[in-house]
């Protein structure tokens, strides 16, 4: 048997496919396979099957499909005969298969002995090697399976893998003296990776190999417009070398590398431990002492600054491109606190023994005047200003010298060049362990895997969490496992972080996370710690407009808020992040907020949350609700999703606080349109476990939030009996309540519609346009009259739903009120397909979605679905195929059921009758690869 999972996973037995689709039995096989001998834990194979929601019963559930699963896998078994292939564990279930049985385990194996081979110079068994490999590659790891979560990781993995083996193999073609062939390989690994630069690099030395130098000056030119447009940079150091090289047509790069020089190093601690998860910033740092001769190492206390540093030191010895023949210099900081010790510690190592007579500036610089030297200087945040007076004048007066300085924050001097150093990313629950949990192993000696029903690997990845991914808390947090159990320091970290300590010698600073965090502290400005003090009632990532919230509260000042977070971040005491879109976004590390809430007291804590609370609120009710604008603020939604957990967690534990249904119905479709209705669902179970019956107002709202999630999530019957019973208590709301019973009128129109409760939708939405009327809401009014035509076109008067819809979609466009011009353009393109117009529904098709696009609207699966039947009726029979995979792969991204329509059925026996198999099969992946994708792909052009 052979597992074919380098691509849509195929079971192979002698040869020919067993036939287990795309359904349960492969998602619950994938895990499985993707790690063959091992026992995979019940709560992963569920989660792989059904998702985070599962159904209460899965566990018992999932006994049926692995049943099943094994009636594909072993057909010839008796009925009462043991399993042989899939086994049942203590925890779990095991696939027991050899490890070359399984393609992804092929390759993953076949990754690091290639890549020792390589390292010795053995290119003809890294060709050898690399062919068969490859040659499994059939495209994205188990690309017809939807991804719960452990898939990603799993995926990037084998890509990251595939990727490696095959510059190994062409950088071997080009050692072996064979650059045409290694160009052949090039071009389509290029064609999938344009942004690689390494890919480049290796084009561009092939074609100069093989005699084609204006070619490969071409290809350089090429490279760097790909990265601009794409990314914006400039090609990296080996682009920009390489292509030097060339100009000046360098003999070396028609050779071999050679031997290279021995590097002096003094005064450099060695390593007692492995360094893990740095070998990328490693290779950085290593690159750019080769360009820049200042380079600052910056980050926070504990991220490993001074053990990395201490490496590039060393490493030396292993890249060519940096060499110290006069030595590698470390100077330790820590200890030193004026201008004057800070020439007189670098002296001292300098020159040991002294130069009575001589000031230290001057034997520092005597020192290392003709010298091609590297200066570590470690810890210099204490000593910034110094350090900025310093380091300039040896620079000027040791001009091969080059600098190597580590510290919170950046010396901020011309020509230097700043690596920001995070904490080891933690790989998900059920994932390969990341960087940080093989730290904690490494420095524990514990060999446990990553399987979610591991109590062990999971108890390792909350560690690894409750420390922020800082290594010095993992090395902390390791020092304690010979003493307690992982499940108490988890509980321990969890409560309280900063409070790990360490056991024996070391600096004082690094005696405990606190300590480490408290250093940094220290150093702030005031103002500075006041507002890190305050970003402790933020639980994670937030932007800048609610730091400046938490900042209008004497005795900081509102618009001082951009300077002080960034001065936070400057002193790593805040992390910076620029995403692709929507604004910038901060966040502490989990030992840095842990200090924070240490160190603001209660009285401040209330004052503080009291001021978020009431921001937030506000922001939400100015939120948009005709639509236009909607697409920036479901970005500062997500941006701020931590921070608007903890207001609504604070408003619904004050007892007296009326503001939450108000806000949680406001959020309903944001929560909607971005695919996160658990969490709505969430806050609505939050609300109704509160006590009812004081305010009938509340308790209205409250039902017509739960009626509209289960609405959304079509669960019809909960969902009509809570949205009929609130609309009278809704009608019969205090005058002064109007403007906020019209708002609530709405959503319930819009999630009935969107359940297909048309009934229900109508009342909803005749109720809104009545109270919208009494409340001066023209864009609510129009919105309901929207409704009302898109509801007609399915349940009513067609032609009036016509006449309607063109008089909303006009005022609409005028007023720039997206969400009527939603459902008008909804009803005008459903009228149109029923009175068989294909043309016609298509081209109000292609407006909706660019509607949705405008709103930043995740959720168009709906409208996906109905573009199928328009697609098939003008013919389009591959696009209307493309058309329902993108909406099947889209709602079980959104965790929603499919299909959602009830013609979609009829459609798909139609198209499957239509097309030959094979064809259908292919549209059907192209869609469902779009429905997993960038939602941005969502315009007419693409589907």
């Amino acid at each position: 048997m052979q597992i074919r999972d380098l691509g849509p996973l195929v079971v192979e037995r002698d040869g020919l496919p067993v036939g287990l689709g795309a359904g349960r039995l492969a998602a619950a096989l994938s895990p499985l396979a993707n790690r063959v001998g091992e026992v995979v834990g019940t709560t992963a194979l569920v989660e792989a099957v059904w998702g985070p929601h599962a159904p209460p019963r899965a566990p018992q559930l999932l006994e049926s499909v692995i049943w099943r699963l094994r009636k594909e896998l072993e057909p010839g078994r008796a009925a009462r005969a043991a399993p042989v292939l899939l086994r049942r564990e203590t925890l779990g279930y095991r696939l027991d298969l050899p490890p070359d049985a399984v393609d992804s385990t092929e390759l993953r194996t076949a990754a690091p002995q290639i890549r020792g081979w390589a390292a010795d110079g053995r290119s003809e068994q890294v060709l050898e090697r690399s062919a068969g490999v490859l040659s499994r590659w059939r495209g994205e790891p188990y690309a017809d399976l939807t991804d719960h979560g452990w898939l990603g990781p799993a995926r990037q993995q084998l890509v990251d893998a595939r990727i490696d083996i095959a510059e190994l193999r062409v950088q071997a073609l080009l050692d072996l003296g064979r650059p045409e062939d290694a160009i052949g390989e090039l071009d389509p690994l290029l064609a999938e990776h344009p942004l690689r630069e390494r890919l480049w690099a290796q084009r561009i030395a092939g074609l100069y190999r093989a005699g084609r130098p204006a070619d490969a000056l071409a290809d350089f030119t090429r490279a760097r417009a790909v990265l601009a447009d794409e990314l914006g940079i400039d090609p990296g150091r080996e682009l920009r070398e390489l292509h030097r090289r060339i100009l000046e047509q360098d003999p070396a790069l028609d050779l071999r590398p050679a031997t290279r020089p021995t590097v002096v190093v003094s005064d450099l601690p060695r390593g007692r431990t492995s360094l893990i998860g740095r070998d990328d910033d490693l290779a950085t740092l290593t690159g750019e002492l080769g360009q820049v001769r200042l380079v600052t190492l910056a980050g926070p206390g504990g991220a490993g600054k001074t053990r990395l540093a201490v490496e590039v030191g060393h490493a030396a010895t292993r890249f060519p491109d940096t060499r110290f023949p006069d030595g590698v210099h470390f100077v330790d900081l820590a200890p030193v606190r004026d201008r004057d010790l800070l020439v007189v510690a670098i002296a001292g190592t300098l020159e040991p023994a002294g130069q009575p007579g001589r000031r230290p500036i001057e034997v520092v610089t005597a020192r290392l005047a003709d010298a091609d030297a590297l200066l570590i200087l470690d810890n210099c945040e204490q000593l910034i200003d110094a350090c900025a007076e310093v380091v300039p004048e040896i620079l000027d007066r040791c001009p091969r010298v080059r600098v190597l300085a580590t510290s919170r924050e950046p010396l901020e001097l011309p020509g230097e060049y700043v690596h920001r150093l995070g904490p080891l990313p933690v790989a998900p629950a059920g994932a390969v362990p990341g960087p940080a949990q093989e730290l904690f192993l490494a420095r524990t000696g514990g060999t446990t895997g990553p399987d979610p029903a591991d109590p062990d690997g999971e108890l390792v990845r909350r560690i690894c969490l409750a420390v922020g991914g800082l290594p010095l808390g993992i090395e902390l947090a390791a020092a304690q496992a010979d003493t307690f159990a992982l499940s108490e320091i988890v509980e321990a970290l969890e409560h309280n972080p900063a409070e790990l300590a360490r056991r024996g010698t070391g600096p004082p600073r690094q005696a405990s996370l606190r300590e480490t965090v408290d250093w940094g502290y220290r150093l702030a400005r005031h103002d500075e710690q006041v507002l890190h003090r305050r970003l402790a009632v933020i639980p994670g990532p937030f932007t800048l407009d609610v730091a400046t919230a938490l900042c209008d509260l004497a005795p900081l000042r509102a618009d001082r808020a951009m300077s002080l977070v960034g001065g936070l971040v400057h002193r790593s005491l805040l992390v910076a992040a620029r995403p692709t879109r929507g604004a910038s976004s901060f966040h502490q590390l989990a030992p840095i907020r842990a200090h924070a809430a240490s160190v603001l007291d209660d009285a401040e804590r209330a004052a503080i949350e009291a001021v978020r609370d009431r921001w937030l609120n506000g922001r939400i009710a100015a939120a948009p609700v005709d639509g236009a604008g909607q697409a920036a603020f479901l970005d500062w939604l997500e941006g701020n999703a931590a921070t608007l957990r903890a207001s609504l967690d604070s408003t619904l534990h004050r007892g007296g606080d009326r503001t939450a249904p108000s806000m949680v119905l406001a959020l309903l479709g944001g929560w909607f349109e971005r695919g996160r209705l658990t969490e709505a669902a969430h806050w609505v179970e939050r609300l109704r476990a509160r006590p009812r019956g004081r305010h009938p107002l509340d308790d209205a709202l409250v039902d017509v939030a739960a009626g509209a999630v289960l609405a959304l999530e079509h669960h019809r019957d909960p969902a009509a009996e809570l949205l009929r019973s609130a609309l009278p208590r809704l009608e019969s709301a205090p005058a002064d309540s109007t403007a906020q019973v019209a708002s609530a009128l709405r959503i319930g129109a819009v999630a009935a519609w969107t359940g297909d409760l048309w009934d229900i939708a109508a009342d909803y939405q005749d109720a809104g346009l009545r109270f919208g009327h009494v409340a001066g809401l023209p864009h609510l009014e129009l919105a309901c009259r929207a409704i009302r035509a898109a509801n007609w076109s399915f349940a009513g008067d067609r032609a009036a739903g016509i006449a309607e819809a063109g008089e909303v979609l006009q005022t609409a466009k005028t007023t720039g009120n997206d969400l009527a011009a939603l459902f008008a353009l909804v009803a005008l393109t459903v009228t149109a397909l029923t009175q068989g117009e294909p043309q016609v529904a298509l081209g109000y098709s292609d407006q909706l979605l660019l509607t949705h696009r405008r709103m930043g609207t995740l959720a168009v699966s709906d409208t996906i679905e109905t573009r199928a039947s328009i697609r098939l009726g003008a013919g389009d029979l591959p696009a209307a195929v493309r058309c329902l995979g993108a909406s099947a792969g889209l709602n079980r991204r959104l965790g929603r059921d499919w299909p959602w329509h009830e013609f979609t059925p009829a459609v798909l026996d139609e198209l499957r009758q239509r097309l030959e198999p094979a064809e259908f099969d292919r549209h059907w992946a192209s869609g469902e690869r779009l429905g997993r994708g960038d939602p941005e792909r969502f315009t007419p052009d693409w589907i």
